[in-house]
Order: C-alpha cells, then sequence, then structure tokens
C-alpha cells in the first residue's frame, strides 16, 4: 500500500508512505528556499521520481486560497475536526483509480504533531494547535473522535509575527 500525501498552499509539502513505512518527506521551504512557498510541478515530478509506481491513495491536505479565505477552500478546507469533515472517495490519478482522502489542515497539525509525539498510542491524549489561525487544546479519543475546546488565542501566528514587524520594520512576512 503506497499512500502519496500532499499539502497544498504555503509550506508545501509531499510526503510518501509504502507499508506502514515512510519513504520520503519534503517540504517546499526546507533546504534555505524562500518562507512559506507552495509546492511546485517540479516538487511533483521529484515525488513522483521517488515512487514505485502510482500511489494506491491520494492524501490531500486541506487549505484555503487566500488568507482569511475559509469560505474558498482547497479538498476539505483549513477548519474543522472529526469524521464530518473529512472525505474518502476516489479519484483518477495518471489514469489509475486511487483512493482519495481528504482531511483539513487543523486535523493534520492535530494527527501528526499525535504521531510524532512521545504519547501516540496512547489515548485519551490531549494536544494544543498554536499556528497561523488557531491556538485551541483537543482531546483525542481511542474510537478516533476529536474534542475540540474553545480557542485559547485567535490567529496567534500573527500575533506573534507581529512583534516581529515591530522590531524590525524592513522584516516581511
Amino acid at each position: 500500500m503506497q499512500i502519496l500525501g500532499m499539502k497544498p498552499g504555503h509550506d508545501g509539502a509531499f510526503a510518501l508512505l509504502q507499508n506502514a513505512e515512510l519513504k520520503f518527506s519534503f517540504e517546499a521551504e526546507k533546504n534555505s528556499f524562500l518562507r512559506f512557498p507552495p509546492i511546485s510541478p517540479s516538487s511533483l515530478l521529484d515525488a513522483a521520481g521517488l515512487c514505485d509506481g502510482i500511489p494506491d491513495c491520494i492524501a490531500l491536505g486541506g487549505w484555503s486560497k487566500g488568507p482569511q479565505r475559509a469560505d474558498f477552500s482547497v479538498g476539505a478546507g483549513y477548519l474543522g475536526v472529526g469524521r464530518e469533515h473529512a472525505r474518502i472517495g476516489t479519484t483518477k490519478f495518471f489514469g489509475k483509480q486511487v483512493t482519495l482522502f481528504e482531511g483539513t489542515h487543523e486535523s493534520s497539525h492535530i494527527w501528526c504533531s499525535y504521531g510524532l509525539s512521545p504519547f501516540a498510542g496512547t489515548f485519551p491524549c490531549y494536544a494544543l494547535v498554536w499556528e497561523g489561525r488557531i491556538g485551541r487544546f483537543y482531546c483525542l479519543n481511542e474510537d478516533g473522535s476529536v474534542t475540540a475546546y474553545p480557542q485559547v488565542m485567535v490567529d496567534p501566528g500573527g500575533k506573534y509575527v507581529f512583534m516581529f514587524m515591530l522590531a524590525d520594520p524592513s522584516y516581511v512576512d
């Protein structure tokens, strides 16, 4: 089973899981590239060159087109947690019928931080997402459900970068 993950928008990325093993992961902004770049056609060619064929599943991370545009979504969108915000279907990918999984950007933060933590496999587990638009705690439950608590802070990323802009007027984000 091969699953190709794609994260569109700024800080774009590709990752491939093959039989539950991470084969590669690369992000557009790593290796001294510009901050916030999207994945590009050459990124797709790089990812395709590292695959052993057409993936069985494409996992598309949700996004929004433009700042503060939750109504103009890519995939499952930016905000939302839980099964009602995920979509599973099929699509053609280079002529092959594949499974398409779409999850929200918010859910991606939650499950990636959980999966990379020393607490993976432990339930219930609590997580904090502190990023551009979201500052919230969550409870991850054994049945795969997620309880989202009220926001601690709205737009923490914008508030954080504001301090840099005050200190250095030449700083552009």
